[in-house]
C-alpha cells in the first residue's frame, strides 16, 4: 500500500533522533508526555527524574502568556479585512464582515468544541518540544470540533514552500470505538475486529493510521470527497485494510513550529535551549537533598565484633569498624550549601529567560508607579513579545481562520457578501492586546505632534484645527487601531449630513452678535425718538452734531436728557448716535 510506504518514510531515522530529544524535554519539562520512547501503562508515575519544577513552571506560564496575548478569549483577537484597502471604506462592506467575524467567533468558542483547552495544550506543545499539532473537524451533529493531537503519535512532512501538507497520525483505537464509528461513520471494518466484536473483546486495542495528503491529480469541478484537495485514508497498520477513505477543503491540521532550522522538519523551542541547565539544576538539587539528609540523618559507625563490611554513605547508613567499642556519627559538613543555593538561583533565573518569563511577567517596582508608567512597561513587553508570536499567526492562527470560514460557508451559516464587494478576497488581521500594541505604536507620532501644540493654547489649537481632519483620525482609530464595531459608528451619508447642519450652525453662531447688535441698534433708536419726539430734541441735528459731541455743550444736554428718559448710562447714547451718524455718512 503507497500510503504505509509513505509513512515509513516519514517514520525514518531522522524522527527517531528527534524522539530522544523530545523524551528528554518531556521528563523534565512535560512529566506526563514521557512517551516518545518505549511503552508507558496508564496512571504509571512520570515524575521520577524531577527534583526541581522551575522548567514545568516556567512553560505553563509561557504558554498562559501566548494565550492571554495573542489569542485572549474575552476579546475578539481576529480581524477580516478586503485585500483592497478601497472597499474597507464602504459601510456596508464594513458591515458585512463585522458581522462574519462575531458569528465565527460565536462557533469557535461554542461550548463542546473544546478550542480554548486544546489552543492552550497546542502552546505547551509548542514551547517545550518545537511543534505542536491541533486538529480543526466536526462533531457528528455538524459542530466545529479541536483536539490537541499528541506529537508522538503524529508524524509530518512539509512542502517545497516549507508548509506542512502532509501528516500521518498513528495511534490505538479500541474494538468499542471501531465499532461506533462504523455506525455513525460509516467505517468498513476488517474481519479480524469483526471477530472480536462477535466475541466481545470491546477493549481490546487496535493500531490504526490516519493519513491526510495533498492530492495530485484530481477534478476540482466534481464536489466530493474523492476530489477534495486533501485525501484522508484510515488503515489499520497491520493488515493495511482501508476503514475509510475521504476528503477535506482544507488541511485540517494545524501545525505551528517555533523556530525552523534550515533543513529541518521539526521546529526548535525554548526547552531545547534551556535544557542543559535543566538538567543540571535537577542534578545539583539532587545533591543538595542528598547532602540536607545526611547532616539531618547522619551514618553511623559500629564496632563489627571482628568484622568489616562495605561502606554505606547514605542518611542513616550503617558502617562497622575494628576498635574501640562505641558508637560514632560520620561527619557530615554543609559548608558550601549557601554557595550551592546561589549558584542553583542563578540556573533558575537562566532557565526563566529561556521560556522569557522575565518578559511576560508583569514588572515589579519597590516604588509607587503612575498609571502612565505601568502602562508604559506594558506595552513594552508586549512590544518585546510581537517576535514570538509571528510564526504562530503563518503556520496557526491564520489556517485555523481559513479552516473555520471554510466550513461555515459550506454549511451555509455565514451571511451573504454585499454586491458591491464584487469577488474580492479577504484577509485575516490580527488584533489581539499583542497586535494591537505594535500597531499602537505607529500613533506615538501622532500623539506627539497633537500634544505639543496642544500645549499652545488656541494658537496651537487652531493649528490642529485648520490642519487636522478630526473625524477621519477618530474612525481610523476606533475602527483600524483598535478594531471597535463599526456598526456602532455612523455611517457616512449620516455624518456628512451631520457635518453640514453644525456647519449651518456654527455660520448662525457667527451671525448672532450682528443680528443682536442691529436689533438692539434699531431697538435703541426707536427709544431715542421716541423720546426725542416727547422731549423736544432735534434727533437729526443729534445726529449730525455727534463728531462734536465730546466739545459741545449744547449736544451734550441733549444727550443727558435722552438718557435720562432711557434710563441708560449717556456714554452708551453718545457712542450709538456717533455710529449712526458715521454710517449715514457712509
Amino acid at each position: 500500500m503507497d500510503l504505509k510506504r509513505q509513512f515509513e518514510d516519514v517514520r525514518g531515522e531522522r524522527r527517531t533522533n528527534w524522539e530522544q530529544h523530545w523524551q528528554e524535554i518531556a521528563e523534565y519539562v512535560q512529566p506526563r508526555k514521557v512517551d516518545f520512547v518505549g511503552y508507558r501503562t496508564e496512571g504509571e508515575k512520570r515524575m521520577q527524574r524531577v527534583y526541581d519544577s522551575t522548567a514545568i513552571h516556567s512553560n505553563q506560564l509561557l504558554a498562559a502568556a501566548l494565550h492571554g496575548l495573542a489569542t485572549n478569549p474575552a476579546a475578539k483577537w481576529f480581524s477580516l479585512r478586503m485585500t483592497d484597502d478601497a472597499y474597507n471604506e464602504d459601510d456596508e462592506i464594513k458591515s458585512y464582515l463585522s458581522n462574519v467575524e462575531d458569528i465565527m467567533w460565536a462557533k469557535l468558542y461554542a461550548p463542546g468544541t473544546n478550542f480554548a483547552t486544546s489552543l492552550h495544550e497546542t502552546y505547551l506543545d509548542l514551547a517545550s518540544f518545537g511543534t505542536a499539532v491541533m486538529f480543526v473537524g466536526e462533531t457528528r451533529q455538524g459542530q466545529i470540533l479541536t483536539d490537541a493531537r499528541p506529537l508522538a503519535e503524529c508524524f509530518i512532512a512539509h512542502n517545497e514552500e516549507r508548509v506542512v501538507d502532509k501528516l500521518f497520525r498513528r495511534t490505538e483505537y479500541s474494538v468499542g470505538q471501531l465499532m461506533m464509528l462504523a455506525k455513525h461513520r460509516g467505517w468498513e471494518l476488517s474481519y479480524k475486529i469483526q471477530d472480536k466484536i462477535n466475541n466481545k473483546k470491546f477493549e481490546d486495542k487496535v493500531w490504526v493510521i490516519h493519513a491526510v495528503y495533498p492530492r495530485e491529480f484530481r477534478d476540482p469541478n466534481v464536489k466530493a470527497p474523492s476530489q477534495m484537495p486533501y485525501g484522508s485514508c484510515y488503515f489499520e497498520e497491520d493488515g493495511l485494510h482501508k476503514l475509510s477513505e475521504s476528503g477535506f477543503p482544507e488541511f485540517p491540521y494545524l501545525v505551528p513550529r517555533w523556530s525552523l532550522y534550515a533543513g529541518e522538519t521539526y521546529g526548535r523551542s525554548p526547552a531545547m535551549e534551556a535544557l542543559p541547565d535543566i538538567k543540571m539544576l535537577n542534578s545539583m538539587m539532587l545533591a543538595m537533598i542528598k547532602a540536607l539528609q545526611k547532616a539531618i540523618d547522619p551514618p553511623l559507625w559500629l564496632p563489627d565484633e571482628g568484622y568489616q563490611g562495605p561502606v554505606r554513605t547514605i542518611p542513616g547508613g550503617i558502617n562497622y569498624y575494628r576498635g574501640d567499642r562505641q558508637i560514632q556519627q560520620h561527619p557530615v559538613s554543609l559548608q558550601g550549601i549557601q554557595f550551592v543555593n546561589e549558584a542553583m538561583e542563578g540556573i533558575r533565573d537562566r532557565i526563566r529567560q529561556s521560556f522569557y518569563v522575565d518578559v511576560v511577567q508583569t514588572y515589579q517596582s519597590s516604588r509607587e508607579q503612575t498609571a502612565y508608567e505601568v502602562e508604559q512597561r506594558q506595552q513594552e513587553r508586549m512590544r518585546l513579545m510581537g517576535p514570538l508570536v509571528g510564526r504562530l499567526e503563518g503556520e496557526l492562527l491564520g489556517r485555523l481562520i481559513d479552516r473555520v470560514y471554510g466550513m461555515l460557508n459550506r454549511k451555509q451559516e455565514l451571511p451573504e457578501p454585499p454586491e458591491n464587494a464584487g469577488d474580492q478576497q479577504f484577509t485575516v488581521e490580527y488584533v489581539s492586546p499583542l497586535a494591537n500594541v505594535q500597531k499602537q505604536s505607529s500613533m506615538r507620532g501622532i500623539n506627539q505632534v497633537l500634544g505639543m501644540f496642544a500645549q499652545m493654547n488656541e494658537p496651537g489649537l487652531a493649528v490642529i484645527d485648520r490642519n487636522t481632519d478630526l473625524d477621519k483620525l477618530y474612525r481610523k482609530l476606533w475602527f483600524e487601531v483598535w478594531n471597535n464595531d463599526p456598526d456602532v459608528l455612523r455611517p457616512d451619508d449620516e455624518l456628512e449630513e451631520r457635518q453640514q447642519q453644525e456647519a449651518q450652525m456654527r455660520q448662525m453662531q457667527a451671525m448672532k452678535p450682528g443680528v443682536e447688535m442691529a436689533a438692539q441698534g434699531a431697538d435703541a433708536m426707536a427709544t431715542m425718538a421716541n423720546a426725542a419726539q416727547s422731549g423736544g430734541v432735534d434727533l437729526q441735528a443729534l445726529m449730525g452734531a455727534a463728531p462734536q459731541a465730546a466739545a459741545d455743550p449744547n449736544v451734550q444736554g441733549q444727550v443727558g436728557a435722552i438718557a435720562e428718559q432711557m434710563n441708560i448710562d449717556p456714554a452708551q447714547i453718545q457712542e450709538l448716535v456717533g455710529g449712526m451718524a458715521g454710517a449715514n455718512a457712509a
